[in-house]
């Protein structure tokens, strides 16, 4: 039987992809300015969205609540990092689109690798994404 995306997977094994995805497309960038270094790097704020988008929370708020109830988790995926208050996750995760759409781009290309996805294929569903066009009223 072929792996799909719909048959399901650990959080774990979830975590792990994102994490691995997250991490390469931050490399690529490097966090410059004014300030302190953040304490807990952008990349796991970006596994956090990823993960939580992924588990179907929509808002930072319902994001936020999905990693509170699984602290123990966090500890064992993350040992070294502590979990963001709300707070800095709102205001972390406002500023990651950039490195959330290379960490995609990573996601959907290790999707079409394993054969969870087809590239010529196109589907449009009910996307977090708002898509171009007028506004309807």
């Amino acid at each position: 039987m072929s792996p799909c995306a719909k048959e399901g997977a650990s959080l774990d094994c979830c975590v792990a992809i994102a994490s691995s995805a997250c991490r390469r497309a931050a490399g690529s960038s490097v966090r410059c300015g004014r300030g302190r270094r953040p304490a807990v790097p952008d990349w796991i704020v970006a596994v956090m969205v990823v993960i939580a988008v992924l588990h179907r929370k929509k808002t930072r708020q319902a994001q936020y609540a999905f990693w509170r109830a699984r602290r123990e988790q966090w500890d064992k995926w993350f040992p070294e990092e502590r979990l963001l208050s709300r707070s800095q996750f709102y205001e972390r995760a406002r500023r990651l689109t950039p490195l959330l759409k290379r960490a995609i781009r990573r996601l959907a290309a290790h999707a079409v690798r394993r054969g969870w996805a087809d590239a010529r294929s196109v589907a449009i569903d009910k996307s977090l994404v708002a898509a171009r066009g007028k506004k309807r009223q």
